[in-house]
C-alpha cells in the first residue's frame, strides 16, 4: 500500500509542472488579482536590487524549493487528508500557518508572520490550478517586491 501511494504522490508532482495549467492560471482573474496586490508592494517598497550573488539565487531558487514543499507536497496531501472546496481551504490555511512559522527561522518576527497573506495567494491559485509554476512565478514576483 505505501508503494502505491508513493507512486500516486510522484504522478502528482510531475502533473503539476504541466504547461496547460501555467498557461490557464496565468490569464485567470485570480492570478491577476494576486499579482496586482504584488505589484502594490513594488510601488510602496524604496529598496534596490541586491547585486550579490547569493541574492540572485533567493531570489530564483527559494519561490521554487518553497513551493515545492509547501504547495506541491505539504497542502496537496493536507487537501487529500481535509477536502474542501474554493481558494481558502483547511489544507490552504494549515499551510500558510506552517509557511509563515517556518519563515520565522530567518526572518524578522513580523515579517515572518506577513508572509502568510502571500502564501493564502500561492495556496489559492495550486488549489485552482495545481499549477507549481504558477505559484512559483507568483512568489517570484512577491519576492521582487522585497527586493526592489
Amino acid at each position: 500500500m505505501p508503494d502505491r501511494n508513493l507512486g500516486i504522490m510522484v504522478r502528482e508532482l510531475v502533473s503539476c509542472f504541466a504547461l496547460d495549467r501555467f498557461v490557464r492560471g496565468l490569464f485567470s482573474p485570480l492570478f491577476v488579482v494576486c499579482a496586482s496586490l504584488g505589484y502594490l508592494g513594488l510601488l510602496l517598497s524604496r529598496r534596490s536590487f541586491p547585486d550579490s550573488p547569493g541574492a540572485l539565487v533567493w531570489f530564483v531558487l527559494a519561490p521554487f524549493a518553497e513551493e515545492l514543499t509547501w504547495r506541491a507536497i505539504m497542502q496537496n496531501e493536507l487537501a487529500r487528508l481535509l477536502p474542501g472546496k474554493g481558494p481558502l481551504t483547511r489544507a490552504n490555511l494549515i499551510t500558510s500557518l506552517a509557511f509563515a512559522a517556518a519563515h520565522m527561522l530567518a526572518a524578522p518576527r513580523l515579517m515572518s508572520l506577513l508572509t502568510f497573506f502571500p502564501s493564502l495567494c500561492f495556496g489559492a491559485l495550486w488549489s485552482q490550478f495545481r499549477s507549481l509554476w504558477l505559484c512559483c512565478l507568483l512568489h517570484l514576483w512577491y519576492n521582487a517586491a522585497l527586493l526592489f
